[in-house]
């Protein structure tokens, strides 16, 4: 799990690192997935 959190957060910063505010929707939206498997 804490691979696939690394992965998916590279992926995010490449495609998108000057629009910081679609950074945060997508780590808020996998945060919510992260807590529904904990």
């Amino acid at each position: 799990m804490k691979n696939k959190f690394q992965h998916f957060s590279i992926n995010i910063v490449n495609k998108d690192v000057s629009n910081e505010s679609l950074v945060f929707v997508y780590f808020i939206q996998f945060s919510s997935e992260i807590c529904v498997y904990l």
